[in-house]
């Protein structure tokens, strides 16, 4: 990615950010930040990972849905991808409406 100079916070920082909310056909984050998420993993907490777990990226000061059957109350269990390649595990509760 190309990032401009003097974005406020950090990458990291981001994750901690998200909101994330039960939709119809998944759930869905929603981004304050000025920074691009990118996930390789986007699952259940206790969930097997298999190749159907859904990847992708939560765009800065947008929204992204994630293909994942989500049951009244949880928490996900997160991978994102940091500017180095790595990945790092996070967790984060949704909410349902």
């Amino acid at each position: 990615f190309y990032r401009p100079a003097g974005l406020p916070g950090s990458p990291k920082a981001a994750v901690g950010q998200l909101r994330w909310q039960a939709v119809a056909g998944g759930v869905e984050c929603d981004n304050p930040s000025a920074w691009n998420v990118s996930f390789n993993q986007v699952a259940l907490k206790g969930t097997p990972v298999s190749e159907d777990t859904p990847t992708g990226m939560c765009p800065a000061k947008g929204k992204a849905t994630f293909g994942i059957k989500t049951p009244p109350g949880g928490t996900l269990a997160l991978s994102s991808i940091n500017d180095y390649g790595g990945y790092d595990a996070s967790e984060a509760n949704y909410t349902v409406n």
